[in-house]
């Protein structure tokens, strides 16, 4: 590589992101690309279970590692997604139904949902120990096998299934009761499941959290009373150009920080770059756990996405033709991870936060 080429390696960056699952379920879901399994790992963040898929929306890889949500917290004269969940069905369930509350003043509304009655698709994940496994409705999980299907079958003959959003509103704070069923193909009930809802005044998990004394992010609840984020307020609208400052995350009352990650991109060449053939791209995101309160730096590496190719021509033997692009974005991003605890049942959850930087060049 030449000396320029060594250099942009340290002025541009391609991002990847950690997604999470959803908030106040047994456990939260990250799903992080692998170069070592060529495909998305799927980890349970409570109970380690694990398996690989290349497609990051795989309902049998959520199905599965997912645990199913016993309890949801959520914040009362509030109707944006902090207040839904998720369900997957399993491989032994042909789709969901029966959707219904305990009590009238708790409102439930299907926001989203994709059922498909007959699949083709596997009934099983590969682990990352490369065996097969499968978990039911009952949450039994096993190794694959084909007495396991055939028993599955029975219930859900064409391997269907379903995929359901739903969103909770009141006005009233209290413990309430969400029940929906289980059916087979022929619509019969399977069994009820049922999740506690927990409406609270502010049931966010995060009432607010700041860089260099500037939010990034508000609870709704926080909103309603006054508060915006304003961390971006400047005339540059998005972004900040602070370059370090304190981290710092206040909590609602019922929930405590388990661990706050700030994470950054490494870049590098893709494996076959050449002197005449180049692409700058993402190597993964590095995560440094970091103290609630404690300063941090920004990074500074630019997202640009920058490549080079020389090709001979043919049609003029020893001339090139040459194609590159040098995209500055003029920013760069930090990844900001909090993982938490609810207090209330024990269960855990985890939130990813973007900060943008500007980058002068």
């Amino acid at each position: 590589m030449t000396e320029i080429m060594k250099k942009a390696v340290l002025l541009f960056a391609a991002i990847t992101i950690t997604l999470t699952g959803s908030l106040n379920a047994k456990a939260y879901t990250t799903i992080t690309w692998s170069d070592q399994y060529k495909a998305n790992v799927f980890i349970n963040s409570d109970t380690n279970d694990s398996c690989v898929n290349k497609n990051s929306g795989d309902h049998a890889a959520n199905a599965y590692v997912c645990e199913q949500i016993k309890t949801k917290t959520i914040t009362t004269e509030y109707y944006g997604t902090k207040n839904e969940i998720t369900l997957y069905t399993t491989y032994d369930v042909a789709r969901f139904g029966n959707f219904r509350t305990n009590k009238k003043v708790l409102k439930h509304k299907v926001t989203e949902k994709v059922e498909d009655n007959y699949s083709e698709s596997n009934s099983y994940v590969t682990g990352t120990d490369g065996k097969k496994y499968c978990k039911d409705i009952f949450e039994n999980k096993q190794e694959y096998s084909e007495a396991t299907i055939a028993k599955a079958e029975k219930t859900n003959k064409f391997h269907a299934y379903g995929e359901y959003a739903i969103r909770f509103y009141t006005k009233k704070a209290g413990t309430y009761k969400f029940y929906y069923d289980a059916l087979d193909q022929d619509g019969n009930v399977i069994t009820t499941k049922t999740i506690k809802v927990v409406a609270m005044e502010d049931g966010d998990p995060i009432k607010e959290a700041t860089f260099a004394g500037k939010r990034f992010y508000v609870s709704a609840n926080t909103q309603y009373k006054g508060k915006e984020t304003n961390l971006y307020s400047t005339k540059d609208r998005a972004y900040t150009t602070k370059s370090s400052g304190k981290l710092k995350f206040k909590m609602n009352k019922g929930f405590k920080i388990q661990k706050t990650e700030v994470g950054y991109t490494t870049v590098g060449y893709r494996d076959n770059s050449t002197d005449d053939s180049w692409a700058i791209q993402n190597k993964g995101t590095v995560w440094t756990e970091v103290k609630n309160g404690m300063k941090i730096t920004l990074s500074s590496t630019d997202e640009g996405k920058p490549w080079y190719e020389k090709a001979k021509r043919h049609d003029a033997p020893g001339q090139s033709r040459i194609y590159s692009t040098e995209r500055y974005e003029q920013r760069a991003r930090t990844f900001i991870r909090i993982t938490y605890l609810d207090k209330r049942n024990g269960t855990t959850g985890s939130s990813t936060f973007t900060i943008y930087r500007l980058i002068n060049k």
